[in-house]
């Protein structure tokens, strides 16, 4: 029976539209789904109607609407960019096939154009250079020609030119084949971080064998099996180790010894080979395998050789190189360290293991090193400082992170490598200058990729199509020793469609499937995006089969059982661990059916059935799998997870490990550790509990050593408060030690290992005295404001917020000028006011500040005594102060005078209201509290200590070296596009006239705070409105998170001033990332910019801003999170006092997302959203539109399952 269906969609790519319409007739119903789901594969379509993801550009914003009427298919699709075209192209080729003829079947489409295979013909084909017949020993001999007397090995045990390492490892060759070492087989080397191993390699391969490098820290067990499956007769290695491999199974040649007996033989140089078979091994290592076992990956003279020099030269490495072995012998990465670095003419620097473990970046301090090959896990634990400038780093073996790619870019020459054992280690790169981690890995250096079809090998696909990376070279392992199926999979023949591209290669080139999931990007590089199988994972930079520890796992539990061995990532953790979960309700009884949902409280009896369980699989662990292989959670459970398929949920595993931190997860330790929850005893524990209780008004009694600081409602500024008052206690802490602590007592430990806070953690120096400006005269400012020298304490440049407060303040706009009505309510007397008035600017010297413009720019002026500006102003009526305080409020300052100033309102003698008037460039909100507390104080008749003056935090501020800082935010903004989303016309002034408000309840975030969950949500909104991958919008931070000030009492807690700044905010959307992760990455961006929030504004725009950003560039919309509290009464001795603020609408930015946490609330954390616009800038349907999605995104984020999910999954396609 046939079915008429009808196509239309509609292709933009932002100039051009396109509209197309099809009709064809299906002879079978079910076809219909079958075309379009492999209309969303081939064109990287999800396999569900929705989204797309965006392709390697970065700028896509991609839409797929199919819906079913009667008898009808309709297909709508949106697409801007490059995935426009293809699009296009895809569904215009598969349709052109299903209709000639009707009844083509689905399996017979080919979904690659011939347009597509002429754009990566032209685009993404890359030479593969022509294989050598030269083998590895007469390439290294080739070295010795050009540098015999150069230094090619600077070694902790002894140093060897190009010529001396030719001849030592004769000599020891001579000594190997006198032993029985013999062409064709395969030596293991056991030996530690020494000159030993390159003399070893380049000996055994004189012999004409090949070489595998054994880790002598590893099982014995597995040592066997290792040396078993190479059939080897000897093993090289040296003294230290022979006792822990004596049980090897096969024979130990000491190096010492075996060179010792062959000088005594005089064995000859002719007894070596005359020649080496380029067809022959040349070195072997080993890999994780699915089967139980590791896969041996074999590769020849030819295929190493025909790949190195040309690997070598694109990684970087010269005559010039002096690399620092870094990498395990164990492991692909030592391949380039050892031996690109000597066929290339560099010198291998070699430190002690334990100093290189211990010291990385001192030892490669020490021997001047310039190359170094490093995990980007390990990259991420080291300081990029405390390395040599300009170190060159190829970082690889796993994916690039944002964060480490941030911290390494401004300092050092980078290189985001990729490749695999079988690809003669690593067979590409692509360098990074910028703080942006990026997928693309650049161009085969001797390689070709192609993308095909992950189910099918002899479908290629389109380019930006995701699909199984295969790689085309000479450079390729031979096999996997003994594993013909294995080899056969991985190593297939030509492809069917290879032949049809018509490529004129020297000879036959071999291919390699993956099993990385990538595309080829626009420019033709590749871009590489995970694993195609689930059960390969990396680790530590490893590549690791889950298989072989759930083999390993079922052979040692003796019966089948049902057990997943899997990757997780425990809450607040930055690395994963690997968990394995076993179906075993015959040795833990009760345990629930599902998952824990609750609580991860086990019975006594569960726990001793659990100990039994790990006394029975820690030795088979131990025995068998490498550290880094071994699990750290053993999960026993009813039974596994399964989907509505019937097939094991991964996912649900990984989710429900997620929601508890390791501390909790610890009653599934493989090690059995002390669970006991105890409340806080220690002195530095209470003081803990005591300031947390105080400053997020916790009940006392809620704390205990497993809170987490940000799930008792804790924020950035609350950290910073607490930081303060942990210093009062001689406690040191930083605000983002605060936030990201896993839990109260262990932030309690760090606090008792940290140095007491007894003296001065830094001194800024010069902080003492006024700042020296070359181009200021300060004589010239005395005269002009005619002030003698007696009358000034200082005089100092303002920050950039202070400078904008004034400009605005005394320019057209009149915004940034405050007034303060403090109503009394009961007796105030009236002398006494007047008194403590004066004490008020007597004691903060903001308060007796002026503003003064020199040569362009404004100045501020600190004077020593200031007679209290007062009005006293007489109202007839009480009813008649509401009036008075309202034509006060209208008032402005002027430059060259205080703009403090305050009217004195009584009613028939008594007084009854102050207003006060202050510049925004004189206090912000955190402050404001405290002039009240002084006022209160003073009128009380308190002693109050020494109040920390602005002065001193303006020098500190102004005086250092802001370059890091200015280099910092290029960084961070270089590639960012510039965020708009108003698309405002015109630069006239229109300040905020509209606001939208709602109360919201949301669900605390363990590690994250809700000022972090706000700007995520503001991200996203504007990522999704803008189709872009990166957004910036401004926020305001506190500007008190700098070291201490001239000496410990500095408290900037207690500073009145105008500390807080404008910096910017980047959130990057890259695909298939997780809210976790979001937040991760602004929390990490938070934490590196506290060091930089001094940094000017202005100067952040004028001098950070990327090239691409408009000339008269500024932060188009904000989000303010305000967690101080406003104070809206005090006590003036036996009144109260009731604060009014009145201010004037502003036009900093066009959209503003203000946040006020509500204290004191039932029914969990509360907030009042504010959203301001201009009606002149932004129809209000558009706001409400942007603030519901706003509001939704921050909801969803929050939620308590959401934080594993994919955030394009979860809310949409940007």
């Amino acid at each position: 029976m046939s079915t008429e269906a009808s196509f239309s969609a509609r292709v933009s790519d932002g100039a051009n539209f396109r509209q197309f319409d099809l009709c064809l007739e299906l002879f079978e119903h079910g076809d219909i789904a079958a075309i379009l789901q492999l209309i969303r594969r081939e064109s990287s379509l999800p396999p569900t109607p929705g989204q797309i993801p965006n392709p390697p550009d970065g700028d896509m914003s991609d839409r797929l609407k199919i819906t079913a009427k009667s008898g009808h298919w309709d297909v709508e699709a949106e697409f801007s960019g490059s995935h426009a075209s293809t699009f296009d192209q895809t569904f215009n080729n598969i349709y052109s096939q299903l209709c000639h003829p009707a009844q083509t079947k689905i399996s017979q489409i080919e979904t690659i154009c011939e347009d597509d295979v002429r754009w990566l013909l032209q685009y993404a084909l890359h030479a593969i250079p022509e294989p050598t017949s030269t083998d590895a020993v007469t390439m290294f001999r080739h070295s010795v020609e050009l540098w015999p007397h150069k230094t090619a090995i600077e070694a902790w045990d002894g140093w060897l030119t190009y010529l001396e390492l030719e001849q030592e490892s004769t000599r020891l060759a001579e000594a190997l084949v006198s032993e029985g070492v013999r062409p064709l087989t395969v030596v293991p080397i056991v030996l530690e971080f020494s000159k030993w191993a390159l003399v070893s390699i380049l000996a055994v391969w004189k012999t004409g064998a090949a070489y595998v490098f054994l880790d002598p820290s590893h099982p014995i067990n597995r040592l066997q099996t290792l040396t078993k499956r190479v059939k080897a007769s000897f093993v090289l290695s040296q003294d230290s180790f022979r006792a822990q491999i004596r049980d090897i199974g096969t024979r130990v040649l000491i190096i010492d010894e075996i060179g010792h007996r062959s000088s005594s033989q005089e064995t000859s140089f002719a007894e070596l080979p005359t020649a080496i078979d380029i067809g022959s091994p040349a070195y072997v290592i080993f890999t994780s395998g699915s089967t139980g076992e590791p896969k041996a990956v074999v590769h020849t003279h030819y295929a190493f050789c025909s790949g190195a020099l040309h690997q070598a030269e694109l990684l970087g490495f010269s005559d010039q190189t002096r690399t620092l072995q870094n990498a395990p012998l164990i492991f692909a990465g030592a391949v380039p360290e050892l031996l690109f670095t000597i066929l290339q003419g560099g010198c291998l620097c070699i430190s002690k293991q334990e100093e290189r473990v211990k010291d990385l970046s001192g030892c490669v301090r020490h021997h001047h090193s310039n190359m170094l090959i490093i995990s980007s896990s390990s990259a991420a634990i080291q300081d990029p400082k405390d390395f040599k400038p300009r170190q060159t780093l190829l970082m690889g073996a796993e994916p690039l992170p944002a964060h480490t790619a941030r911290k390494w870019a401004a300092l050092h020459n980078n290189c985001n490598g990729y490749g695999s054992t079988e690809t003669n280690t690593v067979a590409t790169c692509c360098p990074f200058s910028t703080s942006v981690a990026s997928q693309s890995v650049g161009p085969g250096a001797a390689h070709q990729y192609w993308i095909v079809d992950a189910l099918n090998y002899d479908r290629l696909v389109p380019p930006g199509s995701l699909g199984e990376v295969v790689v085309e070279a000479y450079a390729l392992a031979s096999e996997y020793l003994n594993n013909e199926e294995a080899t056969a999979k991985s190593f297939p023949p030509a492809p069917l469609w290879y032949p049809g591209l018509e490529l004129k290669r020297p000879s036959a080139t071999r291919f390699f499937r993956s099993g990385d999931l990538g595309r080829i990007a626009t420019d033709g590089t590749l871009e590489v995006h995970g694993r195609t199988d689930p059960l390969q994972i990396k680790l530590r930079g490893q590549r690791i089969e889950l298989g072989e520890i759930e083999a390993i796992t079922i052979d040692a539990l003796g019966r089948p059982t049902p057990l997943v061995a899997e990757l997780i990532l425990p809450q607040s953790q930055d690395r994963p661990s690997i968990a394995v979960f076993v179906a075993a309700s015959a040795s833990i009884d009760n345990l629930p059916a599902i998952l824990l949902s609750e609580n991860l409280e086990l019975s006594s009896c569960q726990e001793k059935q659990l100990d039994h369980l790990r006394e029975k699989l820690a030795p088979a662990w131990t025995n068998a799998l490498p550290d880094f292989m071994r699990p750290a959670y053993l999960v026993p459970l009813t039974r596994l997870p399964r989907t509505a398929t019937g097939k094991l949920d991964r996912q649900q595993l990984r989710k429900w490990c997620s929601k508890y931190t390791a501390i909790e997860l610890a009653v599934f330790s493989t090690t059995k550790s002390d669970r006991r929850v105890r409340a806080l005893t220690s002195d530095t524990e209470l003081k803990l509990g005591e300031a947390i209780s105080t400053i997020l008004r916790v009940p006392r009694q809620r704390i205990h050593g497993n809170s987490v600081f940000t799930v008792l409602g804790g924020d950035s500024l609350a950290a910073i408060q607490l930081s303060q008052e942990l210093r009062k206690h001689g406690l040191a802490a930083s605000p983002a030690d605060v936030v990201r602590s896993e839990n109260l007592a262990t932030l309690a430990e760090a606090l008792d290992l940290t140095p007491p806070v007894n003296e001065p953690i830094v001194s800024i120096q010069g902080a003492e005295r006024v700042i020296e400006d070359r181009n200021l005269n300060a004589e010239i400012v005395l005269r002009y404001l005619k002030l003698t020298a007696d009358q000034v304490e200082t005089i100092l440049p303002t920050t950039d917020s202070q400078s904008r407060a004034i400009e605005l303040g005394i320019g057209p706009e009149k915004c940034f000028v405050y007034h303060f009505a403090l109503r009394f309510q009961g007796d105030i007397e009236m002398s006494r006011l007047v008194s403590s008035l004066q004490s008020l600017v007597d004691r903060h010297d903001i308060l007796r500040t002026l503003f003064t413009r020199h040569e362009g720019r404004i100045l501020q002026v600190i004077l020593n005594e200031l007679q209290c500006p007062l009005d006293s102003r007489a109202i007839e009526a009480g009813d008649l102060i509401d009036e008075t305080v309202r034509q006060i409020s209208t008032s402005d300052f002027q430059l060259d005078q205080v703009p403090t100033k305050f009217w004195l309102l009584s009613v028939d003698g008594l007084p009854k209201a102050v207003v006060l008037r202050l510049s925004h460039a004189q206090f912000d909100g955190i402050s404001l509290p405290l002039l009240w507390n002084s006022l209160s104080y003073i009128y009380a008749g308190q002693t109050l200590p020494t109040a920390p003056q602005y002065s001193t935090y303006a020098r500190a501020v102004l005086l250092p070296d802001m370059t890091p800082s200015i280099e910092y935010f290029k960084d961070l903004l270089h590639d960012c596009p510039f965020t708009d989303l108003a698309k405002r016309l015109s630069a006239v002034h229109k300040p905020q006239n509209r606001q939208l408000s709602r109360q919201i309840t949301l669900n605390p975030a363990a590690g994250f705070t809700p000022a972090q969950l706000f700007q995520a949500a503001w991200g996203y909104v504007s990522a999704k409105y803008l189709h872009m991958r990166a957004v910036s919008f401004d926020q305001i931070v506190s500007g008190r998170q700098i070291r201490p000030i001239e000496d410990y009492d500095y408290d900037t807690s207690q500073l009145l001033g105008p500390c807080l700044n404008d910096v910017p905010v980047v959130v990057r959307f890259p695909e298939q990332q997780t809210v976790r992760q979001m937040l991760a990455q602004i929390r990490d961006q938070h934490t590196a910019t506290a060091r930089h929030e001094t940094l000017g504004f202005k100067t952040i725009l004028g001098e950070c801003k990327p090239a691409h950003w408009p000339q008269d560039a500024r932060m188009t919309s904000s989000v303010q999170y305000r967690g101080f509290e406003d104070r809206t009464s005090f006590p003036l001795g036996p009144a109260e006092c009731k604060v009014e603020m009145m201010e004037r609408n502003m036009d900093l930015e066009d959209l503003t997302v203000f946040v006020k946490p509500l204290r004191d609330v039932d029914g969990g954390p509360k907030f009042d959203v504010g959203f301001l616009f201009s009606d002149e800038v932004v129809e209000e349907t558009q706001a409400n539109s942007w603030f519901d999605e706003l509001i939704g995104a921050v909801i969803a984020f929050s939620a308590d399952d959401a934080m594993d999910e994919v955030v394009e999954s979860l809310l949409g396609q940007i």
